[in-house]
């Protein structure tokens, strides 16, 4: 199982996976993106550098899904950019990884990024359930 949470929004994720990871994020300013580049971006992703929410998303699913969390650098991994669907394309000193992940990104919210990421299991169905409105 996997929890993220951001402002008001919360994910859970879980599954019959080997490892399963979840991010939400919210939306930011480009000026506020900027000065988290430095810790996410790494030379590969340069191109699509205003881009770093989603990066940070992606990556933060995967490293929940191999039970890293944020102790391993985000440099550390390459992602696609946010304009393909999400896919992990490298991980420094973790190669066999690579091959294991499935990522997709959630249909959540305009406001908010999320991307789910499982390990050894490709993902063949995703169920999205919004619990406020089966609560009221």
């Amino acid at each position: 199982m996997s929890v993220s949470h951001a402002k008001d929004r919360v994910l859970v994720a879980c599954g019959d996976f080997e490892g399963v990871g979840v991010d939400v994020e919210p939306v930011i300013e480009p000026a506020e993106a900027q000065a988290l580049l430095p810790s996410i971006i790494n030379d590969e992703e340069l191109s699509a550098a205003g881009w770093a929410i989603p990066y940070w998303v992606r990556k933060e699913a995967v490293l929940k899904a191999i039970g890293k969390g944020l102790s391993v650098p985000m440099r550390n991994l390459t992602v696609s950019p946010p304009y393909e669907p999400p896919s992990l394309r490298h991980f420094e000193g973790h190669d066999c990884v690579v091959e294991r992940v499935s990522m997709t990104q959630l249909q959540y919210d305009v406001d908010y990024y999320a991307v789910l990421a499982v390990i050894g299991t490709p993902l063949t169905q995703v169920i999205e359930q919004d619990i406020s409105k089966a609560m009221c």
